[in-house]
């Protein structure tokens, strides 16, 4: 996030001084029947609803929008690592995931799943990868 985005941010925050109360338990028991008179107003969701709002969690189009921004969120140096699995030419790496072609995208895929068999294959033969140190190759 920009620091201009975190401007505005607090600037707008800023200009809305609205409050909201800080819910309490009820301390009586007619308190506690004008709570719940109040919960009626806004049911509890249905079953098929929750159930309808979870299933979107688990759709292609979610799952490529977490695809997209995980791999917007990689470092220049770790999109070009997976271009280079992908036989991609490297220097793309600024280009978001979008500015790929369908063949390419199959191919960033391929390349991805050739570097998670390269690193379980190291981590069968020595254990967790993040303890490596060079003087195990010396």
């Amino acid at each position: 996030m920009s620091i201009s985005a975190l401007i505005k941010a607090r600037e707008h925050l800023k200009n809305n001084t609205t409050l909201h109360p800080v819910p309490t338990p009820p301390t009586s028991v007619t308190e506690f029947h004008a709570l719940l008179d109040a919960m009626g107003e806004n049911p509890i969701p249905r079953a098929e609803e929750s159930l309808a709002q979870a299933k979107q969690y688990f759709t292609r189009e979610h799952k490529a929008c977490e695809f997209r921004m995980a791999f917007g969120s990689l470092s220049y140096d770790q999109r070009a690592l997976i271009l280079i699995a992908s036989n991609i030419e490297p220097t793309r790496c600024i280009e978001p995931l979008g500015g790929f072609s369908v063949e390419e995208r199959t191919a960033i895929v391929d390349g991805l799943k050739l570097l998670h068999q390269v690193t379980n294959r190291f981590e069968r033969a020595i254990g967790n990868i993040k303890h490596i140190t060079p003087s195990i190759i010396h």
